[in-house]
């Protein structure tokens, strides 16, 4: 019988890929099932959803973006507070 379940590392990939591209109906519920049973894939998603969703509220300016920029504190506590209440 061939085993149906995916590793932890295959979950992270196909978490990744889903972001981007959609998948087959039997990958997203193997997906669901194993985040449903494993805490830290299951931690690794809320992350990553977290991640798209701040990302899509950052204002980029291609003029601005040269040369290394440094967070204000206020923004690194706001990024520290959301990953604490997703943990």
């Amino acid at each position: 019988m061939k085993h149906w379940m995916f590793s932890c590392k295959d979950v992270s990939q196909k978490i990744s890929q889903s972001m981007d591209v959609q998948q087959p109906l039997r990958h997203h519920m193997a997906v669901r099932i194993h985040l449903m049973m494993c805490r830290y894939c299951a931690r690794f998603y809320r992350q990553l959803v977290l991640l798209r969703k701040m990302s899509r509220h950052t204002e980029v300016d291609p003029i601005q973006t040269r040369g290394p920029k440094r967070l204000s504190r206020e923004k690194k506590g706001q990024i520290k507070a959301a990953l604490r209440s997703v943990t």
